[in-house]
């Protein structure tokens, strides 16, 4: 834990990915140190929405982080 909070706190990721149904303690303060120090954080759900196709699910998650890093923006 303290490995991945120092690579916050020094900028050393570009993002966090996180599991919203996977949320703890621990976690949760990871994603609030990330907002305090400027990292951003992204969100991908266990399965795709009853709506969304598996492709069309991965898809959006896919560009999510295209988004963050900047890949063909």
């Amino acid at each position: 834990l303290k490995e991945v909070q120092d690579k916050i706190k020094y900028a050393q990721i570009g993002f966090m990915a996180m599991n919203p149904a996977t949320t703890t303690a621990q976690t949760k303060a990871l994603e609030e140190q990330c907002k305090a120090d400027g990292v951003a954080v992204i969100y991908f759900g266990e399965l795709p929405e009853e709506n969304q196709t598996f492709i069309e699910w991965m898809s959006a998650n896919v560009q999510q982080v295209r988004k963050l890093t900047g890949v063909g923006q």
